[in-house]
């Protein structure tokens, strides 16, 4: 596996910051993902065992936040990953799906039968 990534070094390269970037922004996602269950139970324990409502609120709105940020980091994520996609064709000049997949010739698409 480590020479896989070894030869794909050179092609990243050019894009290192772009990808470092990406790599972020995915973490911070993930990072947001495993928080709501934690505050899902912030909300159990604290506010509705103890009849807080402020905690609710409080913790809603948090998770209200996280979501609404969570949404903008993915756009982001994916406007980038356009922006690298687009490089790469101009500097290799050929789209991705015409590079050669082990999978292309073992399978085949579905065929509409005419009427």
């Amino acid at each position: 596996m480590l020479s896989e990534i070894k030869r794909l070094l050179p092609f990243v390269k050019p894009y290192w910051r772009r990808a470092t970037v990406a790599l972020i922004l995915l973490s911070s996602l993930v990072i947001m993902d495993l928080s709501i269950p934690l505050l899902i139970e912030r909300i159990i324990n604290q506010g509705i065992e103890q009849h807080n409502q402020t905690v609710v609120i409080q913790t809603s709105l948090i998770m209200l936040g996280l979501s609404v940020l969570s949404t903008v980091i993915a756009v982001g994520n994916s406007i980038l990953s356009v922006q690298v996609g687009k490089a790469w064709r101009a500097t290799c000049g050929r789209p991705f799906s015409s590079r050669s997949s082990p999978f292309r010739s073992a399978t085949s698409t579905a065929r509409i039968p005419a009427s």
